[in-house]
C-alpha cells in the first residue's frame, strides 16, 4: 500500500521519531565542547577585561610606574643553612716530603726506627745475663762474625774500655775492636763496634723482666762504612739474622750460667762486676748521638 488513514500515519511517526537537526551556528557557539575547555578560555577572557581597564590594574599594582616586587617564597619549616659551592676536585699525586726516610718512624721520640731490632726471651735472671756479657773473652762464643779475641782491656767492662777481636775466616781476617758506651746492670748496655773498611756501628742491648724470665732486646745499626752507603733494605735483613743467632748463642751462655749458680757449681764470676765510672771516646758518643741509639 502506497496510502494510508491518518491514524497509520500517526502511527508510524510515534514509533519512529525523526532525528534530531544540528543546532543552528549561534547555538554552537554558546555551547561548550567540554567543561575543561570552557573553564580556561572564561579565566583568558576576565584576565583580557582586567588588563583593559586602567582602574583595575591600580588594584594589582598600587604605582605603575614601578614594577611590582617579586613575592617573597614561603618560609620552610626547617632553615637552611647556608651553603658554599664546593671546589672543584683535582687530582693531585701524593709526594713524600724531602729528607724523610720510607723507614723513618713518625713518632719524633722514635730515633731508632732504622735499626736492626730483634727481642728474645731467656729463662735467666737480668744478673746472670750481665755476668756473661762482662766476660770480654766471650764475645766470640755468642757474636756471629768474631773468629778470635785478641785482648781485653783490663777495666773492662767500664765505660770507655775496649776489647779486641778479629772479624772473618782464616786466613782472611780483619782486626777489630769493640768499645763500651754505657754499662748499666741490670737494665742495658750500649757498645760502639768498629771493624777498619767495614765501618762503623752502634749496638745496644736491653734487659727487661719478665715472669718467666728476662726479655733481651738487641738493636743495630750502621753508621760508616759500606753498609752505611747501602739502603736499610739491604743491610736491615741480613742484621735482623744474624742477631737472631747472637741472641741464641747468649741464652745458651745465661741460662747455663743460671744452671750452675742453682747447683750451686759456680765457680767463676758469681757476681756482676761494677767498674768504676768511666768516660767512652768522643768519636763513640757522636755515633750513639747521630744514630739515636
Amino acid at each position: 500500500m502506497t496510502g494510508g488513514g491518518p491514524g497509520a500515519s500517526g502511527g508510524l511517526l510515534s514509533r519512529h521519531p525523526p532525528p534530531l537537526l544540528p543546532p543552528p551556528p549561534s547555538v554552537a557557539a554558546r555551547v561548550p565542547w567540554s567543561s575543561s575547555t570552557s573553564k580556561t578560555c572564561a579565566r583568558a577572557i576576565r584576565r583580557q577585561r582586567t588588563l583593559s581597564d586602567p582602574r583595575k590594574i591600580t588594584r594589582l599594582v598600587p604605582d605603575a610606574t614601578e614594577v611590582a616586587p617579586i613575592a617573597e617564597p614561603r618560609a620552610r619549616s626547617r632553615p637552611v643553612e647556608a651553603t658554599h659551592p664546593t671546589p672543584a676536585r683535582t687530582h693531585v699525586k701524593s709526594r713524600r716530603p724531602r729528607g724523610i726516610h720510607p723507614l723513618q718512624s713518625k713518632h719524633p721520640d722514635r730515633t731508632d726506627a732504622m735499626a736492626a731490632r730483634n727481642t728474645r726471651l731467656m729463662r735467666c735472671t737480668p744478673d746472670d745475663l750481665f755476668a756473661v756479657l762482662s766476660d770480654g773473652w766471650l764475645y766470640p762464643v755468642w757474636v756471629v762474625g768474631a773468629a778470635r779475641m785478641r785482648d781485653v782491656d783490663e777495666q773492662w767492662p767500664r765505660e770507655g774500655s775496649r776489647i779486641h777481636h778479629s772479624l772473618g775466616v782464616w786466613p782472611i781476617m780483619i782486626h777489630d775492636e769493640t768499645e763500651i758506651v754505657e754499662w748499666d746492670p741490670p737494665r742495658r748496655l750500649r757498645l760502639r763496634p768498629e771493624a777498619g773498611i767495614v765501618g762503623r756501628g752502634v749496638i745496644r742491648i736491653d734487659a727487661r723482666p719478665h715472669p718467666a724470665g728476662t726479655a733481651v732486646t738487641i738493636i743495630e745499626e750502621p753508621v760508616s762504612g759500606a753498609a752505611s752507603v747501602l739502603p736499610a733494605l739491604l743491610w736491615k735483613p741480613m742484621l735482623t739474622v744474624r742477631n737472631h743467632e747472637c741472641l741464641n748463642r747468649l741464652a745458651f751462655l745465661a741460662e747455663g750460667r743460671r744452671a750452675e749458680r742453682e747447683a750451686r757449681e759456680l765457680d767463676h764470676r758469681t757476681e756482676t762486676p761494677e767498674p768504676r765510672e768511666g768516660t767512652a771516646s768522643p768519636q763513640a758518643r757522636r755515633d750513639m748521638r747521630e744514630a739515636g741509639i
